[in-house]
């Protein structure tokens, strides 16, 4: 079942928006008051969550409140607990509010009544009896702009451009956690975009619906601190079985395994050493996964830079790039040989001043000098 498509267990995770109590047809929702056009079976992103929040997003259009024309937008519609005390709409208003950078420009949302449309519905329709946990409602988040996902950058060529948006959506992170209070818990390749604005690239950190934050407002479910369905970027030391407090270095840490999972999948190494291989980090129980990243930090990520280092066909083969990995590796490796033999005396937060903010972007910025 976890690796099923929706398709092979005989479920179809789309929208249906024929019997939604809102104004519309088989394509259209009204969003505080805008009137957003879209194809419910035609979606960007589904995520494959048969009793969770059905994750959707669309590409959509509506009228332009000052020009009068149709404009293209990004539609993100899924099933939050009721339950929540925050959600990613109020995340959004609050980063907006403190004039953050670097993340999506929220056109309209609105948190609509509860469901049993769609995918959650159809499903329940299928298991009458089963218990699907806690009362949800439809949230729908519209953003202004639809951008690339950061992974389009030909990391062989553009290096340095891959880099300087890697480089501002890790500070965008930052500045959301410092300012605003949020932390986003969430990193993943999915999650980092980029795009042009005013004539000049710019990263974009997206998906802010699993941040805790601010301290305010706690995360209402506990295991919400340390999980997510992406797993393969988790920080070592969250792979554990009981449920631990999530820090703002394990956010930077998941940084790391993503900006390694992009270089290994795009640079087209042969041969490569298995404890290199990103597939080792989703597999398995938590104990396999975890013996698989300390082997990627003991040795994998060894026998990659040796090879970009010999390479002539790829950019990241320059000094300032390998001198990055090495520093972030070297990074992430001492901080998690320090909480694997913790004392009373171990600063947990900062793993000893060993994965700090500081250290990881003066290494990322070795890379675009």
């Amino acid at each position: 079942m976890t690796y099923a498509s929706p398709q092979e267990v005989g479920f179809c995770p789309h929208f249906d928006t024929f019997n939604w109590p809102v104004p519309h047809d088989r394509q259209r929702i009204t969003v505080e008051g805008h009137v957003i056009s879209f194809d419910p079976s035609k979606p960007i992103y589904v995520t494959r969550g048969l009793t969770g929040r059905c994750t959707s997003v669309f590409t959509a259009s509506t009228r332009d409140d000052v020009t009068g024309r149709d404009r293209t937008c990004v539609l993100k519609l899924s099933y939050q607990p009721s339950r929540r005390i925050i959600s990613e709409i109020d995340h959004y208003r609050l980063l907006a509010e403190k004039g953050i950078e670097g993340v999506p420009e929220i056109l309209c949302a609105q948190k609509l009544s509860s469901l049993g449309d769609g995918p959650r519905g159809a499903l329940m329709k299928c298991l009458p009896h089963y218990v699907f946990g806690p009362i949800r409602y439809l949230e729908a988040i519209v953003m202004a702009d639809k951008y690339k996902p950061i992974t389009s950058i030909d990391i062989n060529k553009d290096t340095k451009l891959f880099f300087r948006i890697f480089l501002s959506i890790v500070e965008t992170h930052h500045r959301a956690y410092v300012e605003a209070g949020i932390l986003h818990r969430d990193i993943h390749t999915n999650n980092l975009m980029w795009g042009i604005e005013d004539g000049r690239p710019v990263g974009v950190l997206i998906d802010w619906d699993f941040a805790s934050g601010p301290v305010s407002h706690p995360p209402e479910d506990p295991q919400q601190s340390a999980f997510t369905l992406n797993v393969a970027f988790l920080a070592v030391d969250l792979l554990q079985k009981e449920c631990s407090s999530r820090f703002y270095r394990h956010d930077l840490e998941s940084f790391f395994w993503v900006l390694w999972s992009i270089i290994i999948s795009k640079v087209g190494i042969v041969d490569l050493d298995k404890f290199a291989m990103v597939s080792r980090w989703e597999q398995g129980n938590v104990g396999h996964r975890k013996f698989s990243k300390f082997a990627f930090l003991d040795r994998g990520q060894h026998d990659v830079l040796e090879t970009l280092q010999m390479s002539k066909q790829t950019s990241l083969s320059h000094a300032g790039v390998t001198e990055c990995l090495s520093a972030l590796g070297d990074m992430i490796s001492r901080g998690q040989n320090v909480l694997e033999r913790r004392t009373q005396k171990t600063n947990v937060e900062t793993a000893d001043g060993h994965i700090v903010y500081t250290n990881f972007v003066a290494a990322l910025k070795r890379a675009v000098e």
